[in-house]
C-alpha cells in the first residue's frame, strides 16, 4: 500500500500486470496519485485490461495502476483481480 514507492515502479516496469494499492490512509493514496501524474505513459503499451472504478477503487494516470481506499478485508479480489500482491505493514 502506501504512497506508491513500490507500486509506481512495478506498474511502469510491468505494463501487462494490473497493480492495485490497498491502504487505509487516504492521504497516502492521494500522494500516490500526485506522484503518478508525474509519469507520462503510453496507454497502448499497457496490456492489462482496465477495471471499472467505484467509490473505493480509483484509477491513476498510469493505466494499469489503481488504488483501493479501505481495509484489506474489504477488498474483493473476485471483483478486482490483480496479478501481484505485496503487503507492506499488513500486521
Amino acid at each position: 500500500g502506501g504512497s506508491g514507492h513500490l507500486a509506481i515502479p512495478l506498474a511502469l516496469l510491468l505494463p501487462h500486470c494490473r497493480v492495485i494499492v490497498v491502504d487505509l490512509s487516504n492521504r497516502s493514496l492521494e500522494l500516490l496519485h500526485e506522484k503518478a501524474r508525474l509519469f507520462k505513459t503510453n496507454e497502448e503499451a499497457t496490456t492489462a485490461s482496465p477495471l471499472p472504478t467505484s467509490t473505493k477503487l480509483r484509477a491513476s494516470t498510469i493505466p494499469n495502476l489503481y488504488t483501493f481506499h479501505g481495509p484489506v478485508q474489504d477488498f474483493d479480489e473476485s471483483k478486482n483481480p490483480f496479478d501481484v500482491g505485496i503487503a507492506l505493514h499488513l500486521c
